[in-house]
C-alpha cells in the first residue's frame, strides 16, 4: 500500500510540475532569474577554453543541457528551422523564437526529471522497515519553493538531485549491513557531480566525509579508527579524480 501511494502521489506532482515547464514560452529569453538557458550552454561551450567561464558555473550541467540541445538542434534541421549557424543574431535559425523556446522546454523538462528522481530518492533511505517514505515525499513534494525550481532551467534541483543520490549511495554503504565500497566510490562519484554541478553543494559534500570518518558500518571488515580513515581516504580520492574529469 505504501509502496502504490508514493508512487501515485509521485506521478500526480510530475504531472502538475509538468504544466508549469511552459511558463513564459514561448519567449528567446527564460523568465526565471538566475537560468542557464538557453544561451548559458552554448556560450559556454563555445568559451570553454576562457578560464573566467569556470568562475560563472561549473561544467557538468552545462555539458548535460548541450546534449540535449544538440538532440534539439537535430529536429530543427530536420523540420527547417536550422540553415548556416551564425554568431550573430538570429544565429541561422529561421525562428529562433521557437528555437529558443524549445531549448528553455528542454531544460526545465530536465530539471523536472530530476526533481522527481529525487523524491523517489527518498524511498530508499529506510531507517527502520515500518519507516514510511509518504511524509517527507508530502513535505518536500509540496514545498513551494521545490515546486518552483523543479519546473525551471536553474541549477538548485540537479545539483541537489546528484547530492541526493550521493546520500543514498553512502546511507547504502553505511547501514544496509552490506558495507561494499562499491557503494561508497559511487557516493564519491555522485558527490564530485554535484559539486560540478553548482559549486555551492561542497560544504554538503564535506559533510560526508566527516560522516565517512566517525561512523563505523555494521558488519565492517575495517574496525576503528584506521579502517574508517582508509574509507574516508578511498571517497576522497574518488571524488577529487572524478570532479577532475569534470
Amino acid at each position: 500500500m505504501d509502496r502504490r501511494w508514493s508512487i501515485v502521489f509521485v506521478a500526480t506532482l510530475a504531472i502538475l510540475y509538468g504544466l508549469g515547464i511552459f511558463w513564459g514560452l514561448p519567449s528567446a529569453l527564460s523568465a526565471a532569474s538566475d537560468s542557464t538557458a538557453p544561451l548559458g550552454p552554448l556560450s559556454f561551450v563555445a568559451d570553454y577554453r576562457d578560464p573566467n567561464k569556470s568562475y560563472i558555473y561549473p561544467a557538468v550541467h552545462q555539458l548535460l543541457l548541450v546534449s540535449v540541445y544538440a538532440v534539439i538542434l537535430v529536429g530543427c534541421k530536420l523540420f527547417g528551422y536550422l540553415g548556416s549557424l551564425s554568431s550573430s543574431w538570429p544565429y541561422g535559425f529561421s525562428d529562433p523564437t521557437t528555437v529558443f523556446s524549445a531549448f528553455i522546454l528542454g531544460s526545465n523538462l530536465v530539471s523536472l526529471v530530476m526533481g522527481i528522481f529525487m523524491l523517489l530518492l527518498l524511498k530508499r533511505i529506510r531507517p527502520t522497515k515500518s519507516y514510511v517514505p509518504l511524509v517527507p515525499m508530502l513535505l518536500i513534494g509540496t514545498s513551494g519553493v521545490f515546486a518552483y525550481y523543479a519546473r525551471v532551467a536553474n541549477l538548485d534541483v540537479p545539483y541537489l538531485f546528484w547530492w541526493m543520490l550521493s546520500f543514498v549511495f553512502l546511507w547504502r554503504f553505511l547501514f544496509s549491513g552490506e558495507p561494499r565500497r562499491k557503494f561508497l566510490m559511487l557516493s564519491a562519484t555522485a558527490a564530485a557531480l554535484a559539486i560540478g554541478t553548482k559549486d555551492q553543494s561542497a560544504g554538503l559534500i564535506l559533510g560526508f566525509g566527516l560522516v565517512v570518518m566517525f561512523i563505523q558500518p555494521p558488519g565492517a571488515n575495517d574496525v576503528g579508527w584506521l579502517g574508517r580513515f582508509k574509507n574516508t581516504i578511498i571517497f576522497s580520492v574518488t571524488l577529487i579524480a572524478v570532479y577532475g574529469r569534470c
